[in-house]
């Protein structure tokens, strides 16, 4: 039988620690070996039962991999955990906000100009942003004191993302 422990902490069931850099290699190490037991294919003589536990166990050993390797829902399931509520979390950052709005007029310029050195240049500044993010979230969960500030770098790491991928799809059609 899959013996697993019964929990939604990923980091736990990774057995990682409960930080928000990880190393990447550990993690793909332990949800190989996580993999190698819980495998449906491991159960396919088992009862139905346990062919359903495996399943089962295996559903939560890949959403735990897909939340742990992600920055941004790394950082949601680290708060999750800690009891901090960000979903009702408004950001005030006036001034990261109107830079967003610039980034995001920029964006269309490069697509009405089709101009991919501009585009190159965009994403170098998108990605300096997101590390920078990183950082700052990386400082407030070693910091372990009110981590409501790192709700506003979740959404600004949010952000970001959802405006690196608009880049990376302008990229797509314009090459």
């Amino acid at each position: 039988m899959i013996d697993l422990p019964c929990t939604d902490n990923y980091f736990e069931l990774f057995q990682l620690p409960l930080q928000f850099a990880i190393d990447p290699s550990q993690l793909s190490r332990a949800y190989r070996e996580l993999q190698r037991v819980v495998h449906p294919d491991r159960f396919v003589n088992a009862s139905a039962h346990e062919r359903c536990l495996a399943q089962q166990k295996a559903t939560l050993v890949n959403d735990g991999y897909r939340i742990l390797r992600d920055d941004l829902c790394r950082a949601r399931h680290l708060l999750q955990l800690k009891h901090v509520e960000c979903q009702q979390h408004t950001l005030n950052d006036t001034e990261f906000l109107m830079t967003q709005m610039q980034l995001r007029e920029e964006l269309e310029m490069i697509a009405a100009n089709q101009d991919l050195g501009q585009l190159g240049a965009l994403f170098t500044h998108v990605q300096q942003q997101q590390q920078a993010c990183k950082d700052r979230l990386q400082a407030l969960f070693s910091a372990k004191d009110d981590l409501q500030p790192a709700c506003d770098e979740v959404i600004k790491l949010q952000f970001l993302n959802k405006l690196y991928e608009e880049a990376a799809s302008l990229e797509e059609r314009l090459t």
